[in-house]
């Protein structure tokens, strides 16, 4: 998602403090952070801008939502500091989306990093509950997204 390598800091249903009122307590992504200075967030695979957020309501600042159809699976990129791309815009391997931030809709941000998640849709483009677990019962249908981004091309280190 960076041009250096990418670090994982937050990984997928890790328990946290659940900073918000409707948060299940588990981390419903990962967290991507550049191993270097630049915090471009470069896509290293085709896609399209399904929507552009700013979601303050559920803690995830601007983020944008990209829809890769091949494997029918949405991946949103939250708490950048600023968005290069527009709805609807079919980017290629190398686009800039924009610039790796903290954004959460609160006076205190996070520490700069992008929290990236994933679900499955459906033929009728609505999320599926692909995911239950002992631990985390829920049918909203995230789904960890680092096996993609791998497969995809994401250099992690």
């Amino acid at each position: 998602m960076f041009r250096s390598k990418t670090i994982i800091t937050g990984n997928f249903l890790e328990y946290n403090i659940g900073y918000w009122p409707n948060s299940s307590g588990y981390h419903t992504g990962v967290d991507l952070v550049p191993d270097g200075t630049d915090p471009d967030i470069i896509v290293p695979f085709e896609c399209t801008v399904l929507d552009i957020h700013n979601a303050n309501d559920q803690g995830l600042g601007l983020n944008v939502s990209l829809w890769l159809p091949e494997y029918r699976i949405v991946l949103r990129l939250a708490h950048l500091r600023a968005i290069n791309v527009v709805k609807g815009m079919k980017l290629s391997k190398g686009h800039k989306v924009g610039v790796m931030g903290g954004t959460n809709g609160t006076e205190k941000p996070f520490s700069p990093h992008i929290h990236c998640d994933g679900f499955v849709v459906n033929e009728n483009g609505n999320r599926a509950g692909c995911f239950k677990s002992a631990t985390w019962s829920n049918a909203r249908g995230y789904t960890d997204p680092t096996p993609l981004l791998r497969l995809l091309g994401v250099d992690f280190k």
